[in-house]
């Protein structure tokens, strides 16, 4: 088994909520504050934040229930730039990581 630095983790899902804030309709993800005291503070609990905001978002904008579906999720349309964006933010949480200490 691999051992993930929980940092790792954080700066991931700080990427994948970013990703979200970026693209899905208002009002689906609530703020980390919120999070926190909805479903805890640990990394699992963003994580299903994040994921049920994702589902809230389909539903929102296709106007029908959604399931989770078994197996590889097809790949999203992301907006121009967005990619990019992310990429920026995951450098500058590295160098910060390396240079903190």
């Amino acid at each position: 088994m691999v051992d993930v630095d929980i940092s790792d983790c954080r700066v991931a899902l700080r990427l994948i909520r970013m990703a979200i804030e970026e693209t899905c309709p208002p009002g689906v993800l609530p703020s980390e504050e919120a999070v926190n005291g909805l479903y805890g503070p640990e990394p699992i609990h963003e994580a299903e934040a994040l994921a049920t905001a994702i589902y809230a978002a389909v539903e929102k904008l296709t106007a029908v229930p959604v399931k989770p579906r078994a197996g590889k999720p097809s790949s999203p349309s992301i907006a121009p730039g967005t990619t990019s964006r992310l990429a920026a933010y995951a450098a500058s949480r590295s160098t910060a990581g390396m240079t903190a200490g």
